[in-house]
């Protein structure tokens, strides 16, 4: 099992180490991961339309009046924003509203399936990621009438499916914005376009997000010799000096020697059940020196919190790659 997709190649990434006075013994590395998207599209859709489901309601803007974009911007920004991260083989834009001008604001205007099948089959995709619903509830005015420059952006994305007869997920969205002055309509709407055609994106395709990793970087020489290794970027030779500690007489020594080679194995090799094998032992030695109660440590040491923490996380990541290797079958040739 690779990780070419999972955490960015070391050499090919700026490391982000944060150092902490000298007498201290943990240190953070910042890596990029490949996260899963937050929803599992079928891999046989490889080809999508963003569309413009939107109603046209009256524009009003002041005061306590609700503030309607033009979705057409949303769409293409959506659709361009899918474009650019290449997950899906094509992505088609149909920006004008395909809500019936006889229908009201308070109508239910879901797309049915036989309009859905219709569409996909007019565009030639297979699902369509309908742009529903997008608009700025100000904040309401004081007694004296002051606007304050802040609300909350509401929006809905569905997504439909040909073979289905109601959506296949719907992704609602809602986010506090403020300015420091009160906005014009302009840049009212660039904020509220960029909001709403950014959030489905990471519902819908894995994307890259930062992480932290500890190590231990002091106690004794070969910590603070692989600590100089890993701000040069040599890895492999932080390893061997970690591997040797993994012995020392010092059971505290050997814990931490452990939880450093399960952050060696988690970012540089390619098998997680080695990072978990060395994540626990660095556990168990932690936890000799800690007095349980109902399973539970009472005033748990630093170390054993850390490890802890760590082996929780890794389990975390380790179940968020299974689901990304599930997205990620539509890429024949990356696993």
């Amino acid at each position: 099992m690779k990780l070419q997709f999972f955490i960015r190649n070391i050499a090919a990434i700026c490391l982000v180490l944060h150092f902490l006075p000298s007498c201290t013994a943990v240190r953070w590395v910042e890596m990029e991961r490949l996260k899963p998207a937050k929803k599992d599209i079928p891999s046989e859709v490889r080809r999508i339309a963003v569309v413009n489901n939107h109603i046209k309601p009256v524009r009003q803007w002041r005061g306590n009046a609700l503030f309607w974009p033009e979705v057409r911007l949303i769409v293409d920004s959506l659709a361009a924003n899918l474009a650019d991260t290449e997950y899906f083989d094509e992505v088609v834009v149909l920006d004008s509203s395909l809500v019936s001008p006889s229908k009201t604001q308070y109508e239910d205007y879901q797309f049915t399936q036989r309009e859905v099948k219709h569409l996909t089959q007019l565009l030639q995709v297979d699902m369509l990621v309908a742009v529903e619903l997008a608009m700025f509830m100000p904040k309401a005015s004081d007694q004296l009438g002051y606007y304050w420059p802040e609300g909350k952006v509401l929006s809905l994305v569905k997504l439909y499916l040909p073979e289905r007869d109601t959506p296949l997920d719907t992704l609602s969205h809602s986010v506090e914005i403020y300015w420091d002055s009160e906005p014009g309509t302009e840049e009212l709407q660039r904020d509220i376009v960029d909001i709403v055609s950014t959030y489905p994106v990471d519902n819908l395709v894995p994307c890259w997000e930062k992480e932290e990793f500890p190590y231990y970087s002091n106690g004794c020489i070969e910590f603070r010799d692989a600590d100089v290794c890993i701000r040069e970027n040599d890895w492999e030779s932080a390893r061997s000096l970690w591997e040797k500690a993994l012995s020392h007489k010092q059971a505290r020594k050997r814990m931490r020697a452990n939880l450093n080679m399960a952050v060696w194995y988690e970012v540089n090799s390619d098998s997680i059940s080695q990072a978990k094998y060395y994540a626990q032992k660095a556990l168990d030695l932690a936890s000799k020196s800690e007095t349980f109660e109902s399973g539970k440590p009472i005033n748990p040491s630093q170390d054993y919190l850390l490890i802890s923490d760590y082996l929780k996380n890794l389990k975390r990541r380790e179940k968020e790659f299974l689901r990304l290797k599930g997205q990620m079958q539509r890429f024949a040739d990356v696993f």
